[in-house]
């Protein structure tokens, strides 16, 4: 199982992914480090990365599972796939948060 952030921009899945032993722990739940803007900045050169669809997956330590955070416009069944497979994730949960949102999102708050 990897974690960490990830982006779905014009249908490709940009990401950056690590295994939960170099995770660090926040609130019972391992994350990977780094952050969306790092990645954003990695892969592009020109806009804001909070303008894109994104999302991050964590392991949650307690129930014993990973969390997708996803932007709900590309919460659809062909992108969950590609995170799953490129997370290698077995248990999952899918949940909202608002911070990741983005501008493709608006009026769609947490449906």
């Amino acid at each position: 199982m990897l974690i960490g952030p990830f982006f779905y921009i014009r249908g490709k899945l940009i990401y950056n992914a690590c295994p939960l032993a170099e995770g660090r722990e926040q609130a019972g739940k391992l994350d990977n480090s780094y952050g969306h803007d790092q990645l954003y900045d990695d892969h592009f050169k020109i806009g804001e990365y909070i303008d894109y669809p994104r999302g991050r997956v964590v392991w949650d330590k307690e129930k014993i599972h990973s969390i997708i955070y996803i932007a709900p416009c590309i919460n659809r069944e062909d992108v969950l796939s590609r995170i799953i497979a490129a997370f290698d994730i077995g248990d999952y949960v899918v949940e909202y948060d608002d911070h990741y949102h983005c501008k493709n999102c608006v009026g769609d708050l947490f449906n």
